[in-house]
């Protein structure tokens, strides 16, 4: 699982809470497809399971202009087993070999489908050639909610933990097994190159109790930094902030890659909120460009050589930080993060 690649990610509310919303309104957030034609344009979802049965689930939807062909397709998922082993799929189609609905809420590449019709979406990966099946839907609507965006260059829209159930069944099972736990989303796009406008982006997805986390830094193409952190329940959005400065640790998650460096420790500290990320042991490395073929893997890894990771967190989070009563204190919270990096810190 471990390698070079070419982009960052080609592979493939109204605030009731204790703390103020932080800068100006985002665009009203959606997670549908929009189809860019710009020669560079590019978007993708991330979806991130974790399940009370022990397994962990990600799966990435991806639609863009580079490589082979306009709005090309493609769809790569790790099941990770409770013992730690890793069941793959992975599945790329021009643009008359995958379906999209009319209303643009509905993804089907070849046995992939990520459907995001109201109210309760749904992730599907039904192959029996790859010996493979995982049905996971939310258990309650959720609505996303947007980032403050790079202005006309880079946009994110979030669906924070929230329950969700399914089954999992993989080759040799008598039948599917019922699991659940929480499922997690993002839907990121833009109209250039990623690796031209992000170096880093650091995101946790996490829960405790009714809370649900989402944590991002991006690392800009000019070295500056811009964090945000958005807390919802099942109420709609308790905090959020796209003006959050994160803080990094020098220790590296392990097994690691000195190439490819994961802080193992994120914090952050303002009036009105603190926290504190421990990352755990890696349990994925991958390389988006393992789907696309050459030559075209060849001229995109020209721009960028990127790796994503994954890896268990923990989080302690305190609302009320500025002394306000009743905020919610979290300690012990769970969750997957998840580190895209664009090249190579330092040459192998």
């Amino acid at each position: 699982m471990r390698g070079g690649a070419g982009t960052l990610g080609l592979v493939v509310y109204l605030a009731i809470g204790v703390a103020r919303a932080q800068g100006p309104a985002p665009n009203p957030p959606t997670a549908v497809a929009r189809l860019s034609d710009a020669a560079e344009a590019m978007e993708y979802w991330d979806v991130a399971a974790q399940l009370d049965s022990g397994h962990r689930f990600f799966a990435r939807f991806l639609i863009t202009n580079e490589g082979p062909g306009a709005h090309t397709a493609a769809a790569v998922g790790h099941l990770v087993l409770p013992d730690g082993s890793i069941t793959p799929i992975k599945y790329g189609r021009a643009r008359e070999g995958w379906q999209l609905s009319p209303d643009r809420r509905r993804l089907k590449i070849a046995s992939a489908v990520l459907d995001l019709s109201q109210p309760l979406w749904r992730v599907e990966i039904d192959s029996d050639t790859n010996g493979f099946k995982v049905l996971l839907q939310l258990s309650r609507a959720a609505a996303p909610v947007s980032t403050e965006p790079l202005p006309g260059a880079y946009w994110v829209d979030v669906v924070t933990p929230t329950p969700a159930h399914g089954t999992v069944w993989l080759r040799g099972m008598a039948a599917p097994l019922p699991v659940e736990g929480t499922v997690a989303l993002t839907h990121t796009r833009m109209e250039r190159n990623e690796a031209d406008l992000v170096q880093r982006r650091a995101e946790l997805f996490a829960s405790a109790g009714d809370l649900g986390v989402y944590l991002a830094d991006l690392t800009l193409a000019d070295g500056r930094h811009r964090g945000t952190l958005i807390v919802c329940d099942d109420t709609g959005v308790r905090y959020r902030s796209d003006d959050l400065p994160v803080i990094f640790g020098e220790a590296l998650t392990a097994p690691g890659d000195r190439a490819y460096p994961v802080p193992a420790r994120w914090q952050f500290d303002t009036p009105e909120v603190r926290g504190a990320v421990r990352l755990e042991r890696e349990w994925l490395r991958w390389a988006p460009l393992d789907l696309v073929p050459q030559p075209f893997r060849f001229l995109l890894s020209l721009r960028a050589a990127p790796q994503l990771v994954w890896a268990d967190a923990g989080l302690d989070l305190d609302l009320g930080a500025n002394g306000a009563g009743g905020a919610p204190k979290v300690q012990g919270g769970h969750g997957v993060a998840l580190v895209a990096l664009a090249r190579p810190a330092v040459e192998r």
